[in-house]
C-alpha cells in the first residue's frame, strides 16, 4: 500500500496538521484514501498509560540507508525498519514524557550478525545495546521479536528527542527497530517498561476536538472585589484573634489573682492554728504552775505534833 502512496506522506501529513488550509485536491484524496492517512498516524494508547508508536510513524525520522518490512505477523504492527552495513545511520524521535523506551527484534545471527547500537536522549548518550552481551540467549539463531532495546525512566516533564545510532557498519549485521514507547506527563510512572507480545487492539489517534475555552473579559475585573473581600477577611481575622488574646490574659491574671488569695489564706489559717497551739500550751503550763503553788500552800498549813503530845497519845492507845 506504501509503495503506491509515498509521493503523498508529506500531503498526508500537512493536511492532517492544518486541515483548515487543505485545498479540495487534497481533501478529495484524503477522502478516497482514509486508510492511507491512518497508516502515516500510527501512534496509539494503552490502558497502562503508554503512548505506543510504531515504526512505520512518520513522526520517527530516519536517515538514509533504512530499509522497511511489512506483514511479520510476530511485529508490533506488522511492520520494522532495519538498517544493514550502514555505520552512523539513526532514527529520532521527539516526545513530550517522562519515560521511554525502544523494541526490536534480535537473533538470527546467521542473517543479521551482531549488531550494536546507542540510545542518546537531549544529546546524552544513557546506553549502548550489544547483542553480543546483552541478549542472555542460549540460542541466537532463532529471531526475537519486541525485544527490548532500551528504557529510561525519570525524566523532566518536557519535550524531549531520542537518537538511536547504528554502530556496527560491518555486514551482515542489521538492527530492527519494531516500536518506541513513550510515558506522557501525568501518567503513572509505575507501568512496566517491558510489556512483551501484546494483543492489545490499536487505537489510532484523531485530531482533537475539544473546544477552546475563552475566559471572558469581564471576569477579570471581579477580581479586585475579591481582593477587597480577602483583605477585609485578613483584617477582621487580626480583630478576632486580639479579642481572643485579651479575653485570654484576663482569664489567666484572674485564674494567678485567686490562686495568690488561696494561698495567702492557707497561711493565715496555719498561723492562727499555730498560735492557739502555743496559747494551750502556755495555759497548761500556767495551770500546773498553780496546782503545784496550792500544794505548796497546802503542805505549808501541816503543824507539827510536838513529844508531849506524842507520848499522851501513845498513853491513851494503850489504855
Amino acid at each position: 500500500m506504501f509503495q503506491h502512496c509515498e509521493f503523498a506522506a508529506h500531503l498526508c501529513k500537512y493536511v492532517y496538521s492544518t486541515p483548515s488550509v487543505a485545498s479540495a485536491a487534497a481533501s478529495r484524496f484524503l477522502s478516497e484514501n482514509s486508510d492511507i492517512v491512518l497508516q502515516f498516524d500510527r501512534m496509539s494508547s494503552q490502558p497502562d498509560g503508554w503512548v505506543y508508536v510504531d515504526d512505520d510513524d512518520y513522526q520517527i525520522q530516519f536517515s538514509d540507508g533504512w530499509g522497511v518490512t511489512r506483514s511479520i505477523q510476530q511485529a508490533y504492527d506488522n511492520t520494522m525498519h532495519a538498517v544493514s552495513n550502514l555505520q552512523d545511520a539513526t532514527a529520532a524521535f521527539h516526545f513530550t514524557g517522562t519515560a521511554v523506551a525502544v523494541y526490536g527484534a534480535v537473533g538470527d545471527v546467521a542473517h543479521n550478525g551482531w549488531p550494536s547500537t546507542s540510545y542518546a536522549v537531549d544529546g546524552v548518550v544513557y546506553e549502548t545495546y550489544d547483542f553480543v552481551t546483552a541478549s542472555g540467549y542460549s540460542d541466537a539463531t532463532q529471531l526475537r521479536y519486541q525485544v527490548p532495546y532500551f528504557t529510561l525512566q525519570d525524566l523532566p516533564a518536557v519535550d524531549h528527542i531520542l537518537v538511536i545510532t547504528n554502530l556496527n557498519g560491518t555486514a551482515p549485521n542489521t538492527y530492527w527497530l519494531d516500536y518506541i514507547r513513550f510515558l506522557p506527563f501525568g501518567s503513572g510512572s509505575s507501568a512496566s517498561a517491558n510489556p512483551g507480545l501484546t494483543s492489545s487492539p490499536i487505537l489510532t489517534s484523531t485530531p482533537s476536538s475539544t473546544p477552546i475555552v475563552t475566559v471572558p473579559a469581564s471576569t477579570m475585573g471581579d477580581d479586585s472585589a475579591g481582593d477587597s473581600r480577602r483583605e477585609g477577611a485578613v483584617v477582621g481575622g487580626a480583630v478576632g484573634g486580639g479579642i481572643i488574646l485579651v479575653v485570654f490574659l484576663a482569664i489567666s491574671a484572674t485564674f494567678t489573682k485567686v490562686m495568690r488569695s488561696g494561698r495567702e489564706g492557707d497561711g493565715e489559717i496555719a498561723g492562727a492554728s499555730g498560735e492557739n497551739s502555743r496559747g494551750e500550751t502556755r495555759a497548761g503550763r500556767d495551770e500546773k504552775a498553780s496546782r503545784e503553788a496550792n500544794e505548796s500552800r497546802g503542805r505549808g498549813f501541816i503543824r507539827k505534833t510536838s513529844p508531849g503530845e506524842l507520848a499522851q497519845i501513845s498513853a491513851h492507845e494503850h489504855s
